[in-house]
């Protein structure tokens, strides 16, 4: 079956001990975060096919410990080929935005996923099959042939 979502993640504290407090710091962690979930997007594309995003969900961890979480959801009408670093982490941000609008925050790590359409509406949608590969029909390359193909390029 294939991935149903994708996701990055990544610790905004300024120290260890110390929470984010600011929206500088938010934006600084969403901006990093969106080159590597494009990535990752980019190279699921590649193993599966060209599928539609349905919805972004930018998360975050709340300052101590990571164990709660708050998250703003919205649907991701833009197809997948015109998906850019820029668009993604100003998306996310605008949604943390939505969600604290002027509140004061504590958080530690910042999560950005993307979520497919559905796969049987993926015909629908004019997703494309995916390319027939060294690993055979419709299965993922193991984490090793990957690095590989990482070191050899």
């Amino acid at each position: 079956s294939l991935p149903k979502s994708l996701s990055v993640e990544i610790s905004v504290r300024p120290a260890d001990t110390m929470p984010c407090t600011t929206l500088e710091r938010v934006h600084w962690g969403f901006q990093k975060l969106a080159p590597l979930l494009l990535e990752r997007l980019l190279d699921d594309s590649l193993t599966f096919g060209v599928r539609q995003v349905a919805k972004l969900i930018a998360r975050w961890k709340l300052f101590p410990g990571a164990r709660e979480t708050r998250q703003k959801q919205r649907a991701w009408p833009i197809p997948t080929a015109m998906i850019t670093p820029v668009l993604l982490s100003d998306a996310a941000f605008a949604l943390f935005k939505e969600a604290n609008p002027g509140c004061a925050f504590k958080i530690s790590r910042l999560v950005v996923s993307l979520t497919y359409a559905d796969e049987s509406k993926a015909a629908d949608m004019g997703g494309i099959p995916a390319p027939e590969s060294e690993t055979g029909k419709g299965r993922q390359p193991t984490i090793t042939a990957l690095f590989k193909r990482k070191c050899v390029n």
